[in-house]
């Protein structure tokens, strides 16, 4: 059981069926990004193109059936059938078993009631992207190192501050280094980005499990206007954290992507950069289902 999503989204119940899963249970949902009418129609008619037969495929508009989840034997932790809670899982089989679809460090805890999966023996894991099979979180650091330069700026020869010492900031700071940045610094102190904003480029936030609001009104962790007296030409890039790009703007600071941030969200997926990390990451994931299904723990992809 699985979403269909819009973009490359669209490919995740294919894969499952490429992979031979005898029912694929499909959820979908009115979005901003699409009607789930028309999302499963054209999935309808990727399916026909690929010669892929279609009667095996159970559809869900705006709903996650109680016999659907009663059903499958895996069901992914995606966006259209969360939150995967006590209310919806009551009607799962004991055997059935959540793959994370993304690293188990990610995991925002209104995704899954993981307490009542315990109760319940039901099995939830994580994917180590960075396997060495698949290598999909290094993806991140070409998704990160292209929001900067869509945002306009060279790296090599930039000074550059990265909010938020994680995996992502990790590898965002090797990856300006490794293209010459003049100087990159890597804090998760407000005052040390307070201190080194003045000859900046742009402040880069990448603190994925920060729950802080940002920069989003007065009372947020960062000065918004003391930033912009320090450095008046300097630039918001953000891949993740609450920030509310009007209220940047509105401060007189460029912010890019000119989008809303929130806590424990990329504010771009990997699918901005292209179909094949988005591709693999979803093998991945129903790839760690078949595991827990099999029981097979000791996977690396696990």
């Amino acid at each position: 059981m699985t979403e269909v999503g819009s973009g490359f989204f669209i490919f995740t119940p294919v894969i499952a069926k490429l992979a031979k899963a005898e029912q694929v249970f499909v959820v979908v949902k009115d979005t901003a990004y699409g009607k789930g009418e028309n999302i499963i129609n054209e999935l309808k008619r990727i399916l026909k193109v690929w010669n892929i037969d279609d009667s095996n495929f159970f559809f869900s508009i705006n709903s996650v059936p109680g016999h659907f989840l009663k059903e499958a034997d895996v069901i992914t932790n995606s966006g259209h059938l969360r939150p995967l809670n006590e209310s919806k899982l009551k009607h799962t089989k004991n055997t059935c078993v959540i793959p994370i679809m993304y690293e188990k460090w990610e995991l925002r805890p209104s995704d899954i009631d993981v307490d009542y999966c315990l109760q319940k023996g039901i099995k939830v894991a994580g994917t180590w992207e960075n396997h060495p099979s698949v290598k999909i979180f290094d993806y991140c650091k070409h998704l990160m190192l292209k929001l900067i330069f869509d945002a306009g700026f060279e790296v090599k020869g930039n000074k550059i501050i990265i909010f938020g010492d994680d995996h992502y900031g990790t590898l965002l700071k090797k990856a300006c280094r490794d293209l010459e940045a003049e100087k990159v610094i890597l804090t998760q102190d407000k005052d040390v980005v307070v201190e080194n904003v003045s000859d900046a480029d742009f402040i880069f936030f990448a603190d994925y499990n920060n729950k802080q609001k940002l920069l989003t009104d007065s009372e947020s962790l960062f000065d918004v206007k003391a930033i912009k007296e320090l450095n008046d030409s300097v630039s918001i890039i953000h891949l993740a954290g609450e920030i509310d790009n009007e209220f940047v703007k509105e401060n007189g600071i460029n912010i890019f992507p000119d989008k809303k941030g929130y806590p424990q969200r990329m504010t771009e997926t990997l699918a901005y950069l292209g179909p094949l990390p988005i591709l693999m990451l979803q093998t991945a994931g129903l790839r760690v289902g078949e595991c827990l299904l099999k029981n097979d723990l000791s996977n690396e992809l696990v």
